[in-house]
């Protein structure tokens, strides 16, 4: 089983009116690069938490937290998640 990481997203003021974590979560997920997935584990009025795994990371060894907080930051960096930061 491939090691799992848990990141959080955060609304900043630059988010649209109204945005809603569980709409950037799903956008995130959709905008990770192969082979990451992602599933929604909870969700505050601001706030969204992943976890994230990859196919074919090793359950053993060092994780590779900062190949996931990668993938998340490219996401976050597209247009339609403005206004979202890694919490």
């Amino acid at each position: 089983m491939p090691v799992q990481h848990q990141v959080s997203i955060e609304a900043t003021d630059q988010a649209p009116p109204g945005a809603a974590p569980e709409t950037a979560a799903v956008r995130l997920i959709f905008f990770l690069p192969p082979p990451w997935t992602a599933v929604l584990t909870g969700v505050t009025r601001t706030t969204a938490t992943l976890t994230l795994a990859a196919a074919g990371e090793p359950a053993t060894g060092e994780p590779a937290a900062g190949t996931a907080l990668d993938a998340v930051d490219a996401a976050l960096s597209r247009p339609e998640l403005r206004g979202w930061i890694r919490g």
